[in-house]
């Protein structure tokens, strides 16, 4: 069983992706964030559900807090925090923005980052982990954009707050 100590996530190797990903990941963040994200009339499954559901969810959840603890730009700004708590957080709120029914129990982006300063540069950071791990565990390129696109609106709470 997986523990949720920060301890586990210090010293995983960071996977170095190519340029294209970066920039295609960015632009996805950036400029998709007002794009529909319910499912087409042909597509009965919700984004949860593509994600793997709750085992999706949380394995997913755990490799991006892992490819977080091996990014340098990023890994200091968690040093202090509850690993626990910010995977349970996660995990809930990605449940509940992706349609899978949980409730997310958590503050608001904006409340969890005001004073953070969080930069562009530590934001693109972020996504790109998550990219990282969405594509160790095999999720396809559409439903990666899906989970990008509901994220993207996040940026304006996050950055330089």
């Amino acid at each position: 069983m997986r523990t949720d100590s920060q301890a586990e996530y210090a010293f995983m190797p960071l996977y170095p992706r190519c340029l294209k990903a970066l920039i295609m990941g960015v632009f996805i963040v950036w400029h998709l964030g007002a794009c529909s994200v319910t499912p087409t009339a042909s597509s009965e499954r919700t984004l949860y559900e593509e994600l793997g559901g709750e085992a999706g969810v949380e394995q997913l959840t755990h490799d991006f807090i892992r490819q977080i603890a091996a990014d340098e730009r990023i890994k200091g700004r968690y040093r202090n925090s509850d690993i626990g708590r910010f995977h349970r957080m996660m995990v809930e709120q990605m449940c509940m923005e992706t349609g899978g029914g949980c409730t997310y129990t958590g503050d608001d982006m904006r409340q969890t980052h005001a004073g953070m300063k969080i930069t562009r540069v530590e934001f693109n950071a972020i996504v790109e982990a998550l990219m990282r791990a969405m594509d160790n565990n095999g999720i396809d390129q559409g439903v990666q954009n899906r989970l990008l696109a509901i994220y993207a609106p996040m940026h304006q709470d996050i950055v330089l707050r």
